[in-house]
């Protein structure tokens, strides 16, 4: 059944204002960071970078001093430039003991709802005009910043004699979600059975979508600092599974990162069960993934027998069980089943034996009374949460 663990998934973003840090690294002087974010409530929205002088930044990281002088330029939805600072001061931000300089950039600003993106770049590289498809100073001249005259290879320099590092560590707070996108754009995060927005419970199959990743691979994802099991790790998706000791909560923080740069940092609500059946078409619709009792593939062609028991395979059905003396790991709540609208006996309901606990699987006996057919309809219930519409089974 491997074949069903390799889908997109995605999941919905509550609202509420958090704090976001990114660190990373450049690989020339010209580049810029584009992050996006998104306040849904009118307020005071602060930017900040920390890795000239160092310190401790939002997420409670300590970020070490060395990084380039940094700028930052603010801009709205329609890419109107808004704000734009290169020294914070020894006020706002903290002295580098090397350069006794406060040269982390600093905006802070009240901002109506909506969403905005914030530039990152080297020091003198802010834009040369009011729109954000403007060019900056420095486009396409890679190595501004070494020390003119210098016989000293190229690399990251401030506007005194001391040689920089390339790395950068940033924070937005006060924000409801915070991303860097990808390109061309991040997709989204699905669950990996429906293919529907909604929360994850524990043991959820996630799938991160995107167009495509610049820089190293692979990539790493946390909950709540916590590491998620990998499934699967290709040039465009990320396949996860939620922690099974993930605590209920509307807004557990997930961020997704590469080679210590971070790409997403954005809430996720984690619900007690969020259900779902994967379908062989990999849609969320359509003929369920479901062994029939002899362990061939139920369709058209291999329906099941009235009275058989079937083994349907999904995700999101939450929390299971240590192993039991049977070998095997059920669920903590009960699942219901209902095959043409009439209730089915579940006869097991656990975690599939030997594959990730993202996966689980659902033994239904099928009701004598069940039509015939092709696609008869197939759905489970489990503390108050149902799976997919549009599901099926073949029945003889």
């Amino acid at each position: 059944m491997r074949h069903i663990l390799l889908l997109i998934i995605a999941f919905i973003v509550p609202s509420f204002a958090a704090d976001f840090s990114f660190i990373g690294t450049f690989a020339q002087d010209d580049e810029r960071r584009q992050f996006a974010f998104t306040i849904t409530e009118p307020g005071l929205v602060v930017m900040r970078t920390w890795s000239y002088a160092g310190g401790v930044n939002a997420n409670g990281a300590r970020i070490e001093a060395g990084g380039f002088d940094p700028s930052l330029s603010l801009f709205d939805s329609v890419g109107l430039l808004l704000a734009t600072n290169r020294d914070g001061g020894c006020n706002r931000v903290g002295e580098d003991r090397l350069t006794a300089s406060c040269w982390d950039a600093f905006i802070a600003t009240p901002l109506p709802r909506g969403t905005y993106q914030l530039v990152l770049t080297e020091s003198e590289n802010t834009p040369l005009g009011p729109h954000l498809a403007d060019p900056f100073v420095y486009d396409g001249l890679g190595n501004f910043t070494v020390a003119p005259g210098s016989g000293l290879p190229s690399g990251f320099w401030d506007y005194s004699p001391n040689r920089r590092n390339n790395s950068y560590a940033m924070d937005i707070t006060g924000v409801d979600s915070a991303r860097l996108p990808l390109a061309p754009s991040i997709g989204s995060i699905v669950n990996g059975a429906s293919w529907q927005v909604g929360p994850a419970a524990p043991n959820t199959i996630l799938t991160f979508f995107y167009g495509s990743l610049p820089g190293a691979q692979p990539l790493q994802a946390l909950l709540n600092g916590q590491s998620v099991e990998i499934l699967y790790n290709g040039p465009t998706q990320l396949n996860f599974v939620t922690p099974p000791t993930n605590v209920l909560q509307t807004s557990a923080l997930l961020q997704i990162s590469s080679a210590g740069n971070l790409l997403l940092s954005t809430p996720q609500q984690i619900v007690n069960a969020s259900p779902a059946l994967f379908t062989v078409n990999q849609s969320g619709t359509g003929q369920t993934s479901v062994l029939n009792q002899d362990y061939s593939y139920n369709g058209p062609n291999s329906p099941a027998a009235r009275g058989s028991v079937i083994m349907a395979y999904g995700t999101g059905f939450g929390v299971s069980n240590p192993v039991g003396q049977d070998g095997l790991s059920w669920l903590t709540a009960t699942v219901s089943a209902t095959i043409a609208g009439l209730p089915a006996d579940v006869t097991f309901a656990g975690l599939a034996p030997g594959y990730t606990p993202g996966l689980q699987q659902i033994n239904i006996r099928i009701p004598e009374g069940a039509p015939s057919g092709a696609a008869v309809s197939i759905r489970l219930q489990i503390g108050g949460h149902s799976t997919q519409m549009g599901t099926t089974v073949a029945v003889e």
